[in-house]
Protein backbone atom coordinates (compact mmCIF):
# COMPACT_ATOMS: atom_id res chain seq x y z
CA UNK A 1 0.00 0.00 0.00
CA UNK A 2 2.50 2.12 0.95
CA UNK A 3 4.66 1.08 -1.61
CA UNK A 4 1.55 2.16 -4.31
CA UNK A 5 1.05 5.54 -2.79
CA UNK A 6 5.19 6.27 -3.51
CA UNK A 7 4.35 5.64 -7.17
CA UNK A 8 1.61 7.40 -7.64
CA UNK A 9 3.32 10.72 -5.82
CA UNK A 10 6.48 10.28 -8.02
CA UNK A 11 4.30 9.20 -11.09
CA UNK A 12 1.74 11.93 -11.06
CA UNK A 13 4.87 15.01 -11.45
CA UNK A 14 6.35 13.20 -14.17
CA UNK A 15 3.76 12.88 -16.44
CA UNK A 16 3.17 16.82 -15.08
CA UNK A 17 6.43 17.53 -15.96
CA UNK A 18 6.46 15.58 -19.20
CA UNK A 19 3.23 17.13 -20.68
CA UNK A 20 4.62 20.34 -19.72
CA UNK A 21 7.81 20.04 -21.62
CA UNK A 22 5.40 18.71 -24.64
CA UNK A 23 3.83 21.80 -24.31
CA UNK A 24 6.98 24.32 -24.29
CA UNK A 25 8.84 22.08 -26.97
CA UNK A 26 5.20 22.77 -28.87
CA UNK A 27 5.37 26.51 -28.60
CA UNK A 28 8.69 26.77 -29.35
CA UNK A 29 8.72 24.60 -32.77
CA UNK A 30 5.61 26.54 -33.83
CA UNK A 31 7.53 30.24 -33.22
CA UNK A 32 10.48 28.93 -34.87
CA UNK A 33 9.19 30.14 -38.07
CA UNK A 34 8.21 32.97 -36.94
CA UNK A 35 11.56 34.03 -35.84
CA UNK A 36 13.05 33.11 -39.01
CA UNK A 37 10.83 35.75 -40.93
CA UNK A 38 11.45 38.44 -38.53
CA UNK A 39 14.85 38.02 -39.02
CA UNK A 40 14.72 37.89 -42.60
CA UNK A 41 12.46 40.79 -42.68
CA UNK A 42 14.89 42.97 -40.84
Amino acid sequence: MLLELKEIKFLVPVKFYRNVVLNKLINFISLLPLCFIYFFTM
